[in-house]
């Protein structure tokens, strides 16, 4: 987990997880990941001007989490 690294998000309007998952880890089908190391299941618990964090590298939060 040390190895993980959160790059902090301000939600916007039209933000997505899938749209997060294409630009951080260039797979949109990742997004689950974003929404699970925050705690919010899907966009309808996030509001304008929540911070989010984005675990990264991809492939290091993979191995944390053996997925």
């Amino acid at each position: 987990m040390s190895e993980i690294e959160d790059v902090g998000h301000v939600w916007s309007l039209g933000d997505r997880y899938y749209k997060l998952a294409h630009k951080f880890y260039s797979d949109p089908e990742m997004w689950w990941i974003i929404a699970w190391y925050n705690g919010k299941p899907t966009e309808a618990h996030l509001e304008i001007g929540d911070v989010i964090n984005i675990p990264t590298p991809l492939w290091k939060v993979r191995r944390a989490y053996g997925v």
